[in-house]
């Protein structure tokens, strides 16, 4: 199982750790990532924040027992529930939304609809819904 765990240091301790996995470094151009490694299938970030928080991610299978080398009380961090809404306007409707990578030579697509108020719960039924929602 895919574990994460977050744990907070201090700078001393983010050098530290930045030492101890520096032959597993990967290289990174994050604005905020101190260092990330690649040690036995388990991704270490360190991140240097501007309020000057430090914090080590660890991600991957036996995640937790490589923080608590570092910090005994690490916990697998789990992600917030998401909270499901449901909201339905049934007035007339009007958007728009584009796709693509926005590189100079690939195409950039835009679609724009208009929905009367009276099509918009056929659409429902049939699965029309945020793209984000699609699957393949």
């Amino acid at each position: 199982m895919k574990e994460n765990v977050s744990i907070k240091v201090n700078i001393e301790n983010l050098e530290k750790i930045k030492d101890h996995y520096s032959q597993y470094l990967v290289p990174n151009n994050g604005e905020y990532i101190f260092f990330m490694a690649n040690y036995k299938e388990i991704i270490i970030t360190g991140f240097s924040g501007k309020s000057n928080n430090k914090t080590v991610t660890f991600s991957g299978e036996n995640a937790l027992l490589e923080a608590k080398k570092w910090d005994e009380n690490a916990t697998i961090t789990t992600p917030k529930a998401k909270i499901e809404t449901e909201w339905l306007c049934l007035d007339n409707q009007i958007g728009s939304d584009e796709v693509g990578v926005g590189d100079f030579l690939l195409p950039m697509i835009v679609v724009a609809a208009f929905v009367r108020k009276k099509d918009i719960k056929i659409l429902k039924q049939y699965g029309v819904t945020d793209s984000k929602k699609l699957s393949d």
